[in-house]
């Protein structure tokens, strides 16, 4: 007979963490992390479809261009057009969806880890809710979290199936689950030979291949991912130009990008972090198949695109983001993989949760003082965008010159842009001569371009001032 001292304690240690995690995915919400160009490039396709009734992106009046080259897909800006419907534009209404991702994420992390020791599920809630890159990316409108949570979402339905329940409706809902994570975020395709491994190791191996399942799973899978097509994509999009931006986005010589990554990745602290929690993950794996021990097919699903996705970080620019997926879900299985070699020998198992008990400490200081997170949580740069460009009056024609992330702020569509990022791709370059051409244009822009192209902007002068962006006229 269970102690109920026990159940209560278990339950208000759950209870606590998911208080925590609430409290730092809802605080600072605006201004922690500080707004940036792709939630800018992300939320503005939603803007426009909640305000203008198109799925797209304006680069002048009246003129809205294919999404194409936005990665993040319509499983995040549906969900912020329709909180922009409800509650009125604006970023905190786009990051209360986010917000809301990043609770089913970890309650998704809580229902595939439930069927683990009471300990490990709480370690791994723990790992998870302390890391500080969870809200980072999690609270800007981004497709990681969100890709994170179908994908969760699709391993609860394989270890379902895995149980046994076979039925009809499990099937569909991981289809339909697996389907929405592919399109969430083209990074996320490298799911791909988890779901294989999964179909070989369930219906192949076994010799119960029913063609009416595999249907039935195939089916729910194009689903999402022709719904994705057909709002992503219009007949301008060549299927040989999303190829090559999906493939090669930053146009970067793979090779070049390989051999500076891997100097990088030995020679700082988070890489060295990320590749060691990885790296433990695929050793425990490798023995627990050595010894005969039992995978989790669920685990070994959520493995495969952790390594793909590891792997392909070293062919991109360094940006940390692009491993945030293999190391989010390494630290998830890290106290159960820790806990298999302890056992039984409570001195070795003690010793182990010291160390967990450190690294959640170090986290936990880091999400309040010292990370990307918490240096922002005293900024007010959307509070200073957003007093700026919402004033700016219906008649003022408005140019914004690689600033995307302010046009959430301006109340209207009188407003031509221009943009040029690190992908392969650029948009409103024709427009970029208006700046010259006309006189009455307001433009605003990051302060530093404006004093580093200063032919550009030949007779403007500074109107305002406001965090890095400055509002110019002639």
């Amino acid at each position: 007979m269970s102690n109920p001292y026990i159940i209560n304690k278990f339950n208000l240690v759950l209870i606590t963490i998911f208080i925590g995690i609430f409290f730092f995915t809802f605080y600072k919400l605006t201004e922690s992390p500080p707004t940036w160009t792709d939630e800018g490039l992300i939320v503005q396709t939603a803007h426009n479809l909640s305000e203008q009734g198109v799925y797209g992106f304006q680069i002048a009046p009246g003129e809205i261009i294919s999404p194409s080259f936005i990665s993040t897909s319509y499983t995040v800006t549906y969900p912020i057009a329709t909180s922009f419907n409800l509650f009125g534009v604006s970023l905190m209404n786009a990051r209360i969806v986010m917000g809301i991702y990043i609770l089913l994420f970890v309650f998704a992390v809580f229902s595939v880890l439930k069927g683990k020791a009471k300990e490990e599920l709480v370690w791994g809630l723990l790992l998870v809710g302390t890391f500080p890159p969870l809200y980072g990316h999690g609270k800007n409108v981004l497709g990681e979290v969100p890709g994170l949570f179908w994908l969760l979402l699709s391993a609860l339905f394989i270890k379902r199936l895995c149980e046994g329940r076979s039925s009809f409706f499990n099937l569909a809902f991981l289809g339909l689950t697996f389907g929405l994570t592919l399109v969430t975020k083209p990074i996320f395709i490298l799911v791909l030979p988890g779901m294989l491994y999964f179909l070989w190791a369930v219906y192949w191996r076994q010799g119960t291949i029913n063609v009416k399942n595999l249907g039935v799973l195939f089916v729910s899978i194009l689903i999402p991912i022709i719904l994705w097509f057909s709002v992503q994509f219009d007949n301008t999009d060549g299927l040989g130009a999303i190829i090559n931006y999906y493939g090669n986005p930053h146009s970067v010589n793979i090779f070049e990008s390989v051999i500076t990554n891997l100097k990088d990745f030995v020679s700082g602290p988070r890489t060295l972090f990320a590749g060691g929690v990885f790296i433990f993950w695929t050793i425990t794996l490798l023995h627990s198949r050595y010894m005969g021990r039992k995978i989790d097919l669920f685990e070994a699903y959520l493995y495969s695109i952790s390594f793909f996705v590891f792997i392909l970080y070293f062919r991109n620019p360094p940006y940390y983001r692009y491993f945030f997926i293999p190391e989010i879900l390494s630290l998830i299985f890290l106290s159960s993989n820790i806990f298999k070699y302890s056992n039984s020998t409570i001195w070795l198992k003690n010793a182990f949760r010291i160390g967990l008990g450190v690294l959640v400490v170090f986290q936990i200081y880091q999400l309040g003082f010292n990370s990307w997170v918490a240096d922002s949580y005293s900024s007010r740069r959307f509070e200073s965008i957003d007093s700026v460009i919402r004033e700016i009056p219906s008649d003022t024609i408005v140019f914004f010159y690689q600033a995307p992330e302010t046009v959430i702020s301006l109340k209207h569509f009188n407003y031509y842009q221009y943009f040029s990022g690190t992908v392969a791709t650029q948009f409103g370059e024709k427009n970029i001569g208006l700046i010259k051409e006309r006189t009455d244009l307001l433009v605003v822009t990051k302060k530093d371009l404006f004093l580093k192209e200063g032919d550009m902007f030949n007779g403007y002068t500074i109107l305002k001032e406001f965090d890095r962006y400055v509002v110019v006229s002639k």
